[in-house]
């Protein structure tokens, strides 16, 4: 996962030396709003990038998450987030795994 902040001040937050430093070779999570999969692969070229988009149903137990990936996350990473979304504990019906070259409608979702 990324640190907390608001989209607009993500790329600020990870121009920073040691926290990028930090993620170099890990498999990172983001929810940030209006944030891309190719946005944050820029910011972070050298970790394996997860895109997820909660909707607000989750809230009431009725929602559903899509997600995307980069090419270099794992199968076993991609199983591992699945299973931390689907946690009963996050009021998360369903879960898609959505391929990469839809991730540009992903964004627009």
């Amino acid at each position: 996962m990324l640190p907390p902040t608001v989209p607009q001040r993500l790329p600020t937050v990870l121009d920073d030396g040691p926290l990028r430093a930090a993620l170099q070779g890990k498999c990172v999570m983001s929810i940030a709003a209006g944030t891309t999969l190719a946005q944050l692969q820029g910011w972070l070229p050298d970790a394996r990038v997860i895109r997820a988009m909660p909707n607000l149903p989750s809230q009431v137990g009725m929602g559903m998450t899509v997600f995307t990936s980069t090419e270099e996350v794992t199968r076993i990473e991609l199983v591992m987030v699945q299973n931390l979304i689907n946690d009963e504990r996050q009021n998360v019906r369903e879960t898609l795994q959505l391929k990469r070259r839809f991730s540009r409608i992903f964004h627009k979702i």
